[in-house]
């Protein structure tokens, strides 16, 4: 029988989502969670440690054994803070364990001439890959130290993380430094008996006039933002258009934000206390992973997710409803954005997935609308979401537009 090569194990403790997960094409029983990403990126970390088998602490505590040799820090993807690792060697001595436990824990101390104490049990214990690789760790961490390198060093103002470089740079490319016109006036909503008349999409000049009939409701996107027409009545689209804020300055800051590390919130209006809520996507082209529906993607290179729920870590399990694979990101705490895994998952023109998110109360199933060139200004923008169908932009466009004259509706 040939080999079957060499078989890795990465062990952690925790809380994980257990159950059948997939679509009508395949059912797959899998377990997800923050707990099943660090296992998972533990047994991966054995490659780069040359072992077989890593415990995390919480795992390795559970097991009421002391056979376990510590193997320093690492950090996992998707995790800020570096996680302690131990590797399981049974058939080690209990001094030789005791003597690389006493060299970790002086290192983290600062003693980093410990290190040379190890060399001396590699001698002793014959060839050890793992412990080779340990000792290679520690004196780079020395050299580090000697060198006063700070890895963790914050990044420069004026530096795009480059995972979301790409998608900045088109988005800036796109509608420029603030200069986004709109030509004309242009229904985004239209609900109530004269829905037919004045369909999503429908442009108007300045000189027209709107005639509505009770229950009908109407968005208009002008250039002084939105106006919501309500029946029964007649309106003159040239009244309201002295707004102090300009629909090319609403969407230049909402388009240009960059994928801010930091998402407005707000505060519910009457309330003393100032509840919370939740902050608003800050870029009309990022994927919010609890919004469903048809998509527009204007760089499928580029893609990012968006999270409204910031304050700690969280993960999200993307399920391809065909297959029924699953493919896991995550988020550092702090930070709402998350590059789409292109590489696994490929951002086509219809192709469907079904997101959970580990702070999301339900999956919602995203279909991809690949825009075949991008949107020239806000006119276009509107047009091709409205043709389309991804409505959850466009509310995100009208709602963002809109939000600093929000209870400005116009009633005549």
């Amino acid at each position: 029988m040939p080999p079957i090569g060499r078989t890795r194990v990465g062990m952690h403790y925790g809380d994980a989502i257990v159950g059948n997960f997939g679509g009508e094409g395949r059912i797959q029983y899998t377990a997800l969670g923050d707990a099943m990403n660090t296992a998972a990126r533990l047994e991966a970390a054995n490659k780069m440690l040359e072992t077989k088998v890593l415990l995390s602490r919480e795992a390795m505590e559970r097991t009421g054994l002391d056979w376990y040799r510590p193997m320093g820090r690492i950090t996992l993807r998707g995790r800020s803070t570096p996680v302690e690792v131990f590797e399981p060697v049974p058939d080690w001595d209990e001094k030789d364990r005791a003597a690389v436990t006493a060299i970790i824990a002086a290192h983290e101390k600062g003693d980093s001439d410990s290190i040379q104490a190890l060399g001396a049990v590699i001698k002793r214990c014959g060839e050890d890959l793992g412990l080779v690789n340990l000792l290679k760790r520690l004196k780079k961490t020395k050299m580090e130290k000697a060198m006063h390198l700070d890895k963790n060093a914050p990044v420069p103002s004026g530096r795009i993380l480059p995972g979301f470089a790409k998608a900045a740079l088109a988005t800036f490319l796109l509608f420029g430094a603030g200069s986004v016109a709109l030509a004309q006036n242009m229904v985004v909503r239209s609900t109530g008996p004269s829905a037919s008349s004045y369909p999503a999409g429908k442009k108007m000049g300045n000189d027209a006039k709107i005639t509505l009939k009770a229950q009908d409701k109407v968005t208009i996107l002008t250039q002084s933002g939105t106006r919501v027409l309500s029946g029964p009545g007649t309106y003159s689209l040239a009244q309201g258009s002295s707004s102090t804020s300009t629909a090319s300055t609403r969407l230049s800051s909402f388009i240009n934000n960059r994928g801010s590390r930091r998402a407005r919130t707000g505060a519910v209006r009457g309330d003393s206390s100032a509840a919370v809520v939740t902050p608003n996507n800050p870029n009309l082209w990022f994927l919010d992973v609890t919004k469903g529906g048809k998509f527009c993607v204007t760089n499928p290179k580029g893609l990012v997710v968006w999270r409204p729920d910031y304050t700690g870590s969280a993960t999200a399990s993307i399920v391809e409803p065909t297959s029924g694979n699953v493919t896991e990101i995550a988020w550092r705490k702090g930070n709402p954005l998350k590059a789409w895994p292109k590489d696994v998952l490929p951002v086509a023109d219809g192709a469907s997935y079904r997101l959970l998110g580990s702070n999301v109360p339900q999956s919602v199933e995203v279909s991809f609308v690949v825009l075949e060139k991008e949107p020239a200004d806000l006119d276009e923008t509107a047009a091709v979401l409205i043709e389309k169908g991804c409505s959850g932009q466009l509310d995100l466009l009208v709602e963002t537009l809109n939000a600093n004259n929000e209870d400005a509706a116009d009633q005549g």
